[in-house]
C-alpha cells in the first residue's frame, strides 16, 4: 500500500464514493481501501538500480554510495 489509511468523512477526490477509508497515492489522488481486494495484491517493493551498488564476484551486492534505491 502507497501510503497510511486515513477515514474521511466524504470522498477526497470528488467521486462520489461516499465516506470510508482511503490513501494517497500520490500528487493528491485518493484511493478507496476495501479489504477484501486490497489483502489480494501483492506488494512489489522497490528494485535495485544498478548505479550505486558495487557487484565484486558472485553473489556480492555491497552498496557503495547509497543503496541502490533511486526515487525517481
Amino acid at each position: 500500500m502507497p501510503a497510511s489509511l486515513r477515514y474521511f468523512k466524504r470522498d477526497p477526490n470528488g467521486l462520489r464514493r461516499g465516506e470510508g477509508i482511503y490513501y494517497h497515492r500520490g500528487k493528491g489522488y485518493y484511493s478507496r481501501y476495501d479489504v477484501g481486494r486490497d489483502s489480494k495484491i501483492k506488494a512489489k517493493g522497490f528494485k535495485k538500480h544498478k548505479t550505486g551498488v558495487n557487484r565484486k564476484g558472485k553473489g556480492s551486492s555491497i552498496a557503495q554510495a547509497g543503496d541502490g534505491i533511486l526515487s525517481r
